[in-house]
C-alpha cells in the first residue's frame, strides 16, 4: 500500500513541478498557476500544512527573482484563502465544482489585491470613486487571471484524473480520504 500513496505523491508534486515552471516562461501579466496550485494541493494533500506551504512557498522563492512589491499580503491571503475553499470542495470533487470554486477563486484574488492597490498604492484617491477606478483598470488583469486559472486547474485536475485513470493504477489510500 505504501507504493501506491508514494506513487500518488510523486505525480502531484511532478503535475505542480511543471506547473511551477510555467511562472518563469514569458506569460501576461496575472496568467499564472499559483492560485491553481493553491486549490490542486488543498485537494489532494493530505497533510493540510502542507497545502499551505506550498503555494506561499512557491510564491516566496519565485519573488526573490521575480521581485516584491507592497502587494505581496494580499497576494498571499488570496493563496490562503483558497485553500481554505478548496478544503470545502475536496471530498465532493467533480468538474463543476472545480469549474466553479476556479472562478470564486479568480474574483477573491482579483477583490483583494486590487483592494490592496487601492488602499496602498496611492494611485487612486481613497474614495469609492477611486476603488470603482482600481477594480475597472484592473479588468484586463483579471481577464488574464481567470483564463489562467481554468487552464491551469484543467491541467491539473485533469491531468491528474487521467493519470490515475489511464496509465498508473493509483487507488485512492483509506488515509488521503481522512
Amino acid at each position: 500500500m505504501k507504493n501506491l500513496f508514494d506513487k500518488r505523491i510523486l505525480i502531484i508534486f511532478a503535475l505542480i513541478a511543471v506547473a511551477i515552471i510555467t511562472r518563469f516562461l514569458p506569460h501576461p501579466p496575472n496568467f499564472s498557476p499559483i492560485l491553481a496550485i493553491a486549490l490542486f494541493g488543498s485537494v489532494y494533500f493530505t497533510d493540510k500544512r502542507l497545502a499551505f506551504v506550498i503555494p506561499i512557498s512557491i510564491m516566496f522563492l519565485s519573488d526573490i527573482f521575480l521581485g516584491f512589491h507592497s502587494d505581496i499580503p494580499a497576494v498571499y491571503l488570496s493563496f490562503l484563502l483558497v485553500v481554505v475553499i478548496g478544503r470545502f470542495i475536496k471530498n465532493q470533487l467533480n468538474a463543476v465544482k472545480i469549474l466553479g470554486v476556479s472562478i470564486i477563486s479568480s474574483i477573491l484574488f482579483y477583490l483583494i489585491t486590487n483592494f490592496s492597490v487601492w488602499l496602498t498604492s496611492g494611485m487612486y484617491p481613497p474614495t469609492w470613486s477611486g476603488l470603482f477606478d482600481c477594480y475597472i483598470m484592473a479588468l484586463p488583469f483579471f481577464r488574464n487571471a481567470i483564463f489562467g486559472d481554468l487552464i491551469f486547474n484543467s491541467v491539473l485536475f485533469g491531468g491528474f484524473y487521467l493519470i490515475e485513470k489511464y496509465y498508473i493504477s493509483i487507488e485512492i489510500h483509506p488515509k488521503l480520504n481522512q
